[in-house]
């Protein structure tokens, strides 16, 4: 089955996302060739998807003026922020330190490339987003 093919349960069909269909079950006799493969592939799909994750869940965040420290749900919104913009930085980190033809070779690197050129100027703390914000308000 290819990656973008449909897949049929009862009368609902489900696409098999492009990224997951990419990873594999490695077998525990397998080479240590296609572990690499499979450990690059989720180090890539981890950088796409936390740059992503923080990108989207800025929007939930309200203003600084309007944060509300007991509110779970503003809570929430600051700490999956903050968490994802580390784990981005941490992933990018880790990604520097990788085989760089090993990286760019792997299936899905397409995402790797797409984090590096559009999503990381986008990833920012929730401090970041406050000051951004206040900024553009006060530039109006």
């Amino acid at each position: 089955m290819g990656p973008n093919q449909t897949i049929k349960r009862g009368q609902t069909k489900l696409t098999k996302p492009t990224i997951v269909a990419t990873l594999t079950q490695v077998s525990p006799g397998g080479s240590n060739e296609k572990l690499i493969e499979e450990l690059y592939s989720a180090y890539i799909a981890l950088y796409f998807y936390t740059a992503c994750t923080n990108y989207w869940s800025q929007f939930y965040l309200p203003d600084a003026a309007e944060f509300e420290g007991t509110n779970g749900f503003h809570q929430l919104c600051k700490r999956i922020v903050d968490v994802s913009n580390a784990d981005f930085t941490h992933m990018a980190q880790i990604l520097a330190a990788c085989d760089q033809s090993r990286l760019h070779a792997n299936p899905i690197s397409h995402l790797m490339s797409e984090a590096q050129d559009f999503w990381r100027y986008h990833v920012r703390s929730t401090s970041d987003v406050f000051v951004s914000r206040e900024k553009a308000q006060s530039s109006r």
